[in-house]
């Protein structure tokens, strides 16, 4: 008589064979999701806080920061400092570079400017007809209900 032995299977091999792609997917949706910094801030800037803030960011965007530096008032345009006496010669400037295109500037501005020096700054981006403006800031966060 023949003895029939049970085979006992144990668990199976998980396949890896599509791991490289789901790993390669999710890399691509991380660099397509992240913002990359397009410009150093050289002027310290505390930003105000508000609520409801919204926005998004585009490839035509102009950052404009508005800050202290050793203790004056400075003016940030993408990667240089500008004076506010040629703030309007460099805006041109910019603003003839992307002719072609409707540029948003960001304003990341310091909470203690002074109100006189934003209207400088208004005023200058007006008569350089870039009218698209966005003033960034904080989110501040609601407090939890209970």
């Amino acid at each position: 008589m023949k003895i029939k032995r049970r085979h006992r299977h144990g668990v199976p091999q998980l396949n890896m064979a599509s791991m490289p792609d789901l790993i390669f997917t999710v890399l691509f949706f991380f660099m397509l999701v992240t913002h990359l910094r397009t410009s150093t801030p050289l002027v310290d800037v505390m930003e105000p806080v508000g609520e409801n803030l919204a926005g998004h960011s585009g490839a035509r965007d102009i950052y404009m920061y508005i800050g202290w530096s050793d203790g004056h008032e400075q003016v940030q345009v993408d990667d240089q400092l500008v004076a506010l006496d040629s703030l309007p010669q460099v805006l041109a400037r910019v603003s003839a570079h992307d002719e072609d295109a409707e540029s948003t500037v960001i304003i990341k501005a310091d909470g203690s400017i002074p109100m006189r020096t934003m209207q400088q700054v208004r005023h200058s981006l007006r008569d350089a007809h870039l009218l698209n403006v966005r003033y960034d800031g904080y989110e501040r966060r609601k407090p939890l209900r209970r």
